[in-house]
């Protein structure tokens, strides 16, 4: 069963942001926005303190999480489930970008310019971008 997820939809974009709430606004980054809708879902995973444009900071961290056992790597999506994309231009091969499958085909996901997306997995641009799909696993220890 899908979570109320629509307070979300309405947050805003900052660097750094995990939910702060600034003029009746909650605050996001990619990543804080994926740690909120996980939590809405009941799990609870890690905080990676990076700046989102750190684009070869985060595929360093993404890597280290993947090769840990921590993240199980899907062969389809499943709600939850971490999307993994590269939507660098100067990084082409850097995971750059982190949202959400909530489920029905659709993905949650904060854009800079945009604030919240729900976007569809197999439509274009995000297709493309995509590079996996991955469930937390957060009994495995390092």
């Amino acid at each position: 069963m899908l979570p109320d997820l629509l307070d979300l939809q309405a947050a805003q974009f900052r660097n750094g942001g995990r939910g702060q709430v600034v003029g009746g606004y909650h605050q996001f980054d990619c990543w804080g926005l994926v740690m909120a809708v996980f939590d809405r879902f009941g799990v609870a995973v890690p905080d990676f303190a990076r700046s989102c444009w750190d684009a070869e900071g985060n595929h360093a961290v993404y890597r280290d999480e993947a090769e840990s056992g921590r993240w199980l790597k899907l062969a389809a999506p499943e709600a939850p489930c971490l999307v993994v994309m590269r939507t660098h231009p100067l990084a082409p091969e850097a995971c750059n970008h982190f949202g959400v499958y909530i489920g029905g085909g659709k993905m949650l996901h904060m854009r800079d310019e945009v604030g919240v997306k729900l976007d569809a997995v197999n439509e274009r641009p995000w297709k493309r971008f995509i590079l996996e799909y991955r469930r937390w696993n957060g009994n495995t220890s390092r």
